[in-house]
């Protein structure tokens, strides 16, 4: 059997989702911030001054409070860097530590993550000592003081494989391996239009305060408020580092971007029939038949490192199929990215037939089978998700902008999502 080991490229992808997170969390329990900024010091002097002068802001009034993050990583997680995490030591070694995320046709593909330390340096800016004091305890607060492990609560990080990876044999020729024609040995959640799936990873974020104190300065010279907090933040997360695949084939190269998330926690949801389980606005979920099964922990009650083994007595596709869930990916103002879970209620599918013609934008699509709000429905064109249309009536939508299609016939596919989260257990 041959054996391949590659670097999973661009790993610092992984930091950005893990930022949205703590930004997220920020904004939930220490203040509704009115501008974030990830960057370093002088960079967020610049977009600062920048978001001041435009006319939206003007009519606001002021743009703090003020939130700046400045993230990097470390360095490995000492107890947790073992041989087999390293391309030139013992990578093939993953087998007796893990079960490799899928198998087909007697190859199997792993995927070694490295759990990496970090710190985020913070500074708040304020228009008032009032308003400094009152975001200096919210912080204390939020973090239960200093030096203290803080769990992100409802919150896990995934693993973000393809639907489809492409292996390149020495005759210069390619395979396609569709994800769900394999025999996944880990549960797995699809995303909305599934070229995306989500595999549960046993890390919950967690993070330390280190540090947070006043920096204000009132000499000028930078053009920011003068009164200021400073801190910094001290996290693990997992990074994708390694792909190894084991294989009868003659396989010289794998082609499969991997890549890690934060979403709402499936693995410490409750049952499907648990009245705990809420949508967005925290109305119960209508009961279904089944029950979630939680994943397999040890001897101490804590989950098996590092990601899902298996669920007990059932598979992703039937856990999948039991609660009707999918991940979705959407762009917020700010340019970043949230994940979501949600159960996909309904399924409207429109024939577009444009043979004879270009398609012109606005583009109304009626008589959707619920009521529409931008909140509840999903729309996707060829798998692609469309954000530019607006609400018409409680029925009708208007596609404002999108693809030009010519001389062909697509389909428009819209979705009723509901959000879901998790209320009353935790890890």
């Amino acid at each position: 059997m041959g054996q391949i080991v590659q670097r999973i490229p661009f790993p610092h992808q992984s930091i950005g989702p893990f930022i949205s997170c703590l930004k997220n969390y920020f904004y939930e329990k220490v203040h509704p911030f009115n501008y974030v900024v990830t960057g370093t010091y002088q960079k967020a002097i610049q977009l600062i001054e920048q978001k001041k002068n435009q006319p939206e802001i003007t009519k606001m009034g002021n743009l703090s409070p003020i939130l700046v993050f400045t993230p990097q990583l470390t360095e490995p997680v000492s107890n947790l860097d073992f041989d087999w995490k390293y391309s030139n030591l013992s990578p093939y070694l993953v087998r007796l530590n893990q079960q490799p995320i899928f198998e087909h046709n007697g190859n199997m593909l792993s995927v070694i993550t490295r759990r990496m330390a970090g710190i985020v340096d913070f500074k708040v800016f304020c228009d008032s000592m009032m308003e400094m004091h009152d975001i200096y305890f919210n912080i204390l607060d939020a973090f239960r003081g200093l030096n203290r492990i803080t769990l992100i609560n409802f919150v896990r990080q995934y693993l973000v494989v393809p639907s489809e990876i492409t292996l390149f044999t020495d005759e210069h020729n390619t395979i396609a391996i569709n994800w769900e024609d394999t025999t996944l040995n880990n549960t797995y959640f699809p995303g909305i239009n599934k070229d995306k799936f989500y595999l549960p990873m046993h890390t919950v974020p967690f993070i330390t305060l280190q540090s947070a104190s006043d920096s204000s300065a009132f000499l000028g010279g930078d053009g920011l408020p003068d009164y200021s907090l400073q801190g910094t933040i001290s996290f693990e997360l997992e990074v994708p580092a390694l792909l190894v695949l084991e294989t009868a084939m003659r396989i010289i190269a794998v082609d499969a971007t991997i890549g890690t998330t934060y979403a709402p926690d499936i693995i410490g949801m409750p049952p499907a029939n648990d009245p705990g389980l809420t949508d967005s606005n925290n109305e119960p979920i209508t009961p279904v038949d089944g029950e979630v099964v939680i994943g397999p922990t040890d001897g101490y009650g804590n989950p098996t490192y590092p990601y899902q083994k298996g669920f007990v007595g059932i598979s992703g596709d039937e856990l999948q199929q039991l609660i009707n869930i999918m991940f979705v990916e959407r762009k917020l103002d700010d340019n970043t990215t949230k994940t979501e879970i949600g159960r996909v209620l309904k399924e409207y599918l429109v024939e577009v037939d444009v043979q004879d013609m270009t398609l012109e934008y606005p583009y109304v699509i009626p008589d959707i089978p619920w009521d529409v709000t931008k909140d509840n429905t999903l729309i996707f064109i060829a798998n692609v998700y469309q954000e530019d249309w607006d609400v018409v009536d409680e029925h009708s939508i208007i596609m404002n902008s999108g693809k030009p299609y010519t001389n062909t016939m697509f389909e428009v596919r819209l979705y009723r999502f509901e959000e879901m989260s998790c209320r009353g257990r935790g890890k």
